[in-house]
Formats: C-alpha cells, structure tokens, sequence
C-alpha cells in the first residue's frame, strides 16, 4: 500500500509539472503588458533609456516580445508564426545573446538550437522540418 502511495505521488509530480511548449503559448496583446510597437528595431533613439517590455501585436496577438534594460535587449526575447507556433525564443544579456535560443520550424519542429555566452555563439544544432539533424547555415 505505501509503494502504491509513493507512486501515484510521483506520478501527480511529473503529471503537475509545467511544460514549456505551454508556457511559450501565443498570448493576446491584452494580456501583456507593454509597449506595443512593431518597429521598434527602427527606433533605437526612442527606447535608449528605456527599461520593460516592447511587444508588437498584431489581429489582437503578441507577434514579438524583446525586454529591454536601458535600451538593450536583456532577458527573453520571443516571436511567433501567424499560426501560433512558437517560432523563436532566447536570452539576452546586456544586448548579446547569452544562454540557449532555439527556433522552431512552422509545424512544430525544433528548427535549430544554439548556446551564446557573452554575445558568442559556443554551440549549435540544426534539424529539417521532419526532426532529421542536418548542417547549420549559420
């Protein structure tokens, strides 16, 4: 009886636990809060003091989130297909990668990943739209 106890615990352990598929789920702009501006990759001089959330929404969907510190991407950066799918997300530090980014192809698939510290690309991978690891071209 107490294995049986010990195992349906675990099992409502590993069943509670957060997927990070559903975490990466397409918000609605709503929900975020945050200035909403699609071009501010064009505006650096706008937002060089500027510290918090920049998202750019689109049909009442978050397209893209960058947080920024001063000016600088710094913390997680994520943008979605038209679909939903998640399609990038990653960590910047100080304005430079730092940490893991990944991609993902339009279906779902991991598309690539790739681990940067201090701005440098240390590894990479890349599969095809079937899950079949192939050459990075970049």
């Amino acid at each position: 009886m107490r294995l049986l106890f010990v195992f349906v615990f675990l099992l409502g352990l590993v069943s509670c636990g957060v997927n990070k598929k559903s975490l990466a789920k397409q918000p609605n702009c709503k929900d975020i809060e945050g200035i909403n501006d699609c071009d501010s990759h064009q505006h650096k001089e706008k937002f060089k003091n500027y510290s918090g959330l920049i998202k750019c929404c689109k049909n009442g969907k978050v397209e893209m989130f960058v947080t920024i510190k001063d000016g600088k991407p710094d913390g997680l950066i994520r943008t979605w297909y038209e679909n939903g799918q998640l399609e990038d997300e990653s960590n910047y530090k100080d304005g430079k990668p730092d940490g893991l980014g990944r991609g993902w192809h339009e279906n779902g698939q991991l598309r690539a990943e790739a681990n940067f510290k201090d701005g440098e690309r240390i590894s990479k991978k890349c599969w095809d739209k079937d899950g079949n690891e192939i050459d990075c071209d970049f």
